[in-house]
């Protein structure tokens, strides 16, 4: 596993009719080859990246998270970049820095978890519930995109069932959440929320230490639905 995070110039994103990082996945597809893409779009939702940007005061940041090897030709087509071109940007979104972080394997992400995780929702995260989308907080759901992306890329069998399990150990000390829309296409909008939290693990050591992989390896896996898209980024503070 490894992650890019990207500094980009901030233009006038005012005409933009969906969310960056929707446009970014665009141009990531238009940059490997027209197989890979089809690969990318089948659709069991678990894609071996995940990405999210977030627009700041000055400057735009975009991190790419790559799973597993299948990721590749993502990170080939992403390294030597210098801009990411938008149609109707004459000269796209220039990248001023790339930061390649070290590549880490997942045990590396197993170890002890700590008393608490603090947990940024950096974009708008959801999940299906009933076949709709929810933009009610709910931990189980969130994970479970961890857990799935866990059995396909490691090899590790953390069932939903555990999942559930897990997350009714936890606590929160802390929460601010709030509701937000996340467009996919123009008329196309995922109702979802935003914020940050701070949760504790419950329940005995090993059970603890199984929820603190899961969260750690969301900070690559994304959590919930469409995080190639850009939704469910995540951040983590241990």
């Amino acid at each position: 596993m490894r992650q890019i995070d990207f500094v980009l110039e901030k233009p006038d994103l005012t005409r933009l009719n969906c969310e960056l990082a929707v446009k970014v996945h665009a141009w990531l597809m238009r940059q490997v080859s027209e197989e890979y893409s089809k690969l990318m779009h089948m659709s069991d939702d678990l894609r071996p990246f995940s990405l999210f940007a977030r627009v700041q005061k000055n400057n735009i940041a975009l991190r790419l998270s790559l799973l597993h090897e299948d990721a590749a030709p993502l990170f080939d087509a992403v390294k030597s970049a210098r801009s990411i071109a938008i149609s109707w940007l004459r000269n796209g979104i220039m990248i001023e820095n790339r930061i390649e972080k070290p590549a880490v394997t997942i045990g590396k992400l197993r170890g002890p978890a700590p008393k608490e995780f603090r947990i940024i929702l950096a974009s708008p995260a959801s999940y299906r519930h009933n076949r709709r989308p929810s933009n009610l907080y709910s931990l189980p759901p969130l994970l479970y995109t961890a857990a799935a992306k866990l059995r396909k890329y490691e090899g590790i069998d953390i069932s939903n069932e555990e999942v559930f399990t897990l997350c009714d150990l936890v606590t929160y000390t802390r929460y601010e959440l709030r509701t937000a829309e996340y467009r996919i296409k123009p008329g196309i909008a995922r109702p979802g929320f935003e914020g940050k939290l701070t949760l504790c693990p419950g329940g005995d050591q090993e059970q603890r230490d199984r929820l603190a992989l899961l969260v750690r390896y969301s900070a690559y896996a994304g959590v919930g639905a469409k995080t190639a898209l850009g939704m469910g980024g995540i951040l983590i503070v241990e």
